[in-house]
């Protein structure tokens, strides 16, 4: 199973919104949704004759994209590739610390080595030097001393008046700054060429044009620093379940409706849309499963792309709006204990 994998490089901070209604928190990295939501707004400046497939005229409930597949945006640091801790945890080790499951508890980022431990079923053990500061990174080696934590998050103070009394009020704004020779990396498949080399060129326009929120002050522009095809992961021989490296909205019947042996976390997406002039329009909510969720399956479950809003013409939005849920997958193997 192979992958191409983009490194990008932030010149200026980050902000990518939550749920929460203000903007004094942020998410640490990239959902492949808003991710693939920021791609197709810059693919209609480059390509536009491309609209019909990503807004189809018939604006059906749901629709399957083949052309490329994309993971969510998770960090990296030098060389080291972070991954989500997948719900599902193989057995601690007989002879481990008794203080290893309470370290699993606070991690959230594994590196690629201990992910491939992960996938086979392997127990961990894991080292306080390969622990970040925070205890929220586990390198696969001792951490690299000019690069402690990977990611900061900093809240500036800014001033909001109200347009009617005049009166003002501080609230503050939550935005990413990464270490040296951090940022963040996905993971990609395409169907063919054509699609790859207009991917290419989409990216590093977005890239200039700007990711996530307050771009219009030169918030979130990068550069991509690598671009390199087949890459790969040592994967277990055999497999009995598939682990999520992007949401996953599920194809009706392509799930079972027993998730009692399942391994996941659901988030609630929902905010605004911004699509040419269509802006300040608030789309619906839809649930997914998150990145790190583990379920039953051969790991070609597929996912789609769900309606979130029908046209609004008398609103500049001309086309049906939609969120990506298709499905970036790993095989893990689960212990039979476990099911």
């Amino acid at each position: 199973m192979q992958f191409t994998i983009f490194k990008l490089k932030f010149r200026t901070p980050l902000h990518i919104g939550d749920n929460r209604p203000n903007y004094e928190s942020c998410e640490r990295f990239v959902h492949s949704d808003t991710l693939f939501s920021a791609l197709i707004n810059t693919w209609k400046l480059l390509y536009p004759d491309d609209l019909d497939v990503f807004f189809p005229e018939s604006a059906p409930a749901s629709i399957s994209f083949p052309y490329f597949r994309i993971s969510s945006a998770f960090p990296f640091a030098g060389e080291e590739l972070f991954f989500p801790k997948p719900f599902y945890s193989p057995p601690y080790p007989q002879d481990g610390d008794s203080g290893d499951a309470k370290t699993f508890k606070k991690l959230i980022w594994i590196g690629k080595n201990h992910l491939e431990q992960w996938l086979k079923g392997e127990s961990l053990k894991i080292e306080d030097a390969c622990l970040s500061p925070d205890k929220h990174f586990l390198f696969s080696d001792k951490i690299p001393k000019y690069q402690p934590n990977p990611v900061i998050v900093q809240d500036s103070p800014r001033i909001r008046k109200d347009r009617e009394t005049e009166q003002t009020e501080i609230f503050y704004y939550s935005r990413l700054y990464f270490a040296e020779n951090a940022g963040l990396y996905f993971l990609a498949t395409f169907q063919n060429e054509e699609w790859e080399r207009k991917f290419n060129a989409v990216l590093n326009l977005l890239g200039d044009e700007g990711l996530g929120g307050d771009r219009s002050v030169g918030n979130g522009l990068f550069e991509v620093i690598e671009r390199k095809e087949g890459f790969s992961l040592i994967l277990p021989e055999k497999s009995n379940h598939f682990l999520t490296l992007s949401l996953y909205h599920p194809k009706s019947g392509e799930m079972s409706k027993n998730l009692d042996n399942f391994y996941y976390e659901l988030i609630n997406r929902s905010g605004w849309v911004y699509s040419g002039r269509g802006h300040s329009l608030r789309r619906n909510n839809v649930r997914m499963f998150s990145e790190g969720s583990v379920f039953l399956g051969s790991g070609n479950e597929r996912g789609d792309v769900v309606k979130v809003l029908d046209p609004l013409p008398e609103r500049n939005l001309p086309h049906a709006v939609y969120r990506y849920g298709q499905v970036l997958s790993l095989p893990i193997s689960v212990a039979e204990e476990a099911l």
